[in-house]
């Protein structure tokens, strides 16, 4: 499960949200890296600089470039330091298992852009409840409205993952992307609204 196109972060000494949600996930800022949970959590935490090229290793995977996409160091680190965006990350150990980028902290309009999410075994579960996590980040501590996403027409898997979690498809952005060989490609734009999150069961 992946979103190509794809918030203010626990980092610089911004506020960081330090406590685990009521919900199953808990949030670990990199000024707090333990926290306790349930055995169902899915933990979440603030990635560093020092987490990029094991993120970088994730976009690298077999298949991924063409539904993930990729950046290079720089512009992860760019990235990470931007106060409108956040870098999430959950872990299988000591590993990245998976991470996604949000943008769009601080937007006037509660607006937050899902840019890019995918983890190391895509398939077996994780990468759903990921994806639930990052969303309860989203509402539940970022107080979020809107969170929306743009995923390729022909990426199937991530399609049917983001409309069993709620995602509705708005529309097709006809040829928004440009392959490296000059291909241009379409994407669908959809959105998870703060009422629709919170009368899911």
């Amino acid at each position: 499960m992946s979103n190509p196109n794809g918030i203010e972060g626990a980092r610089n000494g911004s506020q960081p949200p330090g406590r685990a949600f009521a919900s199953r996930v808990a949030w670990i800022s990199p000024e707090r890296q333990t926290a306790v949970m349930d055995i169902q959590a899915t933990e979440i935490q603030a990635a560093t600089p020092s987490d990029i090229p094991a993120i970088m290793l994730v976009e690298r995977m077999e298949g991924y470039a063409r539904l993930v996409g990729r950046w290079d160091a720089e512009r992860h680190a760019t990235e990470i330091e931007n106060p409108s965006c956040r870098y999430l990350l959950t872990r299988d150990e000591t590993d990245v298992a998976g991470f996604a980028i949000l943008q769009g902290v601080g937007s006037v309009n509660q607006r937050l852009r899902l840019k890019r999410i995918a983890v190391r075994n895509a398939g077996h579960g994780i990468g759903s409840n990921f994806l639930r996590s990052v969303l309860r980040v989203c509402f539940d501590e970022l107080a979020a409205h809107r969170v929306e996403l743009l995923v390729f027409e022909d990426n199937e898997r991530a399609y049917r993952a983001y409309v069993k979690t709620g995602f509705v498809e708005e529309g097709l952005v006809r040829d928004l992307h440009r392959d490296a060989d000059g291909n241009f490609r379409s994407m669908r734009l959809m959105s998870l609204l703060r009422p629709e999150w919170v009368a899911r069961p």
